[in-house]
């Protein structure tokens, strides 16, 4: 038992010449797939072919008719290969553009080269048997990689929708990393730009991010700053918090400026931004970019955490414990790590006592 393949040689890539004849090249071939050239013919002088010099287009249009297909299909899998990586619009764009230009290739192989070359005297056929032992192995072998490639792309396809959760930076702009889809077309882009220009701060906050992170674009800390601090002056709180933490932080390439992050602080918490008024009190504690005063750094904690904000409750909490700048009180301290626990921060909740 076993499975027939199909070998000889045939002719293919038939050119038609201008005084009637046509031009072919014989192959070797499995199943009818040209391999290598054996020769030419010249077909149309007589009732059989000739043999006759090679004709290079006749090669390349055999090629092209049987193997571009091939890699049309290859560049096609590749694309979607790069589409589940969530890849930048240079890398993903190359494979859909190269698929493109080989399917132009075998449609001009067809339709302009001429024309592929019926059987002929001059073709011969054979066949062998691959007996089952060679073949068992061989799917076994393709099953897994099929898997395993199935699997890869399902893990990229999932990273790409869950967005890099990992990432410092997306934890500290409040999850708006998720905003910006790796997967966004140039128009989209093209269109959040547009929004943010006719001063829809919420969009240059979204496109700030997606700078910031090089979420279709290339990775422009300064850019992002710019964005954020447009938006902070559009009396968006959020902004101001970001373009804040990029400087403090010196996140995608902006250099550290302590005096602009504290500047953009100070807007956020006059806007209202919890996370502002958290932020600033902190570099005012620390005596970070001016003098340490926890008086401040305390007022800015009670503005924040009367917000709900769980990190600035729990600085209360720390506060009390300590007696920094106020009355040490457990009950105090208590009190603001309970608020904070009940905000989301964990660290703040009290640990379960494990039974004996």
């Amino acid at each position: 038992m076993g499975i027939p393949v199909y070998f000889g040689t045939n002719l293919y890539g038939q050119i038609d010449n201008a005084d009637g004849t046509s031009d072919a090249t014989q192959f070797f071939h499995i199943y009818y797939v040209p391999l290598f050239p054996t020769g030419g013919y010249k077909i149309g002088q007589g009732p059989s072919a000739q043999p006759s010099r090679l004709n290079w287009l006749s090669v390349a249009s055999a090629y092209l008719k049987v193997w571009g297909a091939f890699f049309v299909l290859g560049f096609a899998v590749w694309s979607f290969d790069q589409i589940v990586r969530g890849e930048s619009f240079t890398a993903a764009a190359l494979p859909p553009l190269l698929t493109f230009l080989f399917m132009y290739a075998v449609f001009a192989s067809w339709f302009w080269l001429g024309r592929r070359a019926s059987h002929h005297p001059k073709s011969s056929s054979r066949a062998f048997v691959i007996p089952l032992v060679f073949i068992i192995p061989t799917l076994i072998l393709g099953a897994k990689f099929g898997s395993r490639f199935g699997d890869r792309a399902y893990r990229s396809t999932m990273s790409a929708l869950s967005g890099d959760s990992e990432k410092d930076v997306a934890n500290l702009l409040g999850g708006l990393a998720a905003l910006s889809s790796q997967n966004d077309t140039r128009n989209q882009i093209a269109a959040q730009q547009k929004r943010c220009t006719d001063g829809n701060a919420a969009e240059c906050v979204s496109l700030g991010v997606r700078y910031l992170n090089g979420n279709g674009v290339a990775t422009d800390g300064k850019l992002a700053v710019t964005l954020f601090e447009r938006a902070c002056a559009a009396k968006d709180a959020q902004g101001c918090t970001n373009a804040g933490i990029v400087a403090n932080n010196a996140q995608g390439g902006f250099p550290r400026d302590i005096a602009r992050a504290r500047d953009n602080y100070q807007k956020g918490c006059d806007l209202g931004g919890s996370d502002s008024c958290n932020n600033l009190g902190n570099l005012i504690e620390r005596g970070v970019g001016g003098p340490a005063d926890p008086f401040a750094a305390a007022t800015l904690y009670v503005k924040a955490c009367d917000q709900k904000n769980a990190i600035a409750c729990g600085n209360l909490s720390r506060f009390y414990e300590r007696g920094i700048a106020v009355k040490r009180s457990a009950s105090r301290a208590l009190s603001f790590r309970k608020l904070a626990c009940s905000y989301g921060q964990a660290s703040s909740c009290p640990k379960r006592i494990a039974r004996r």
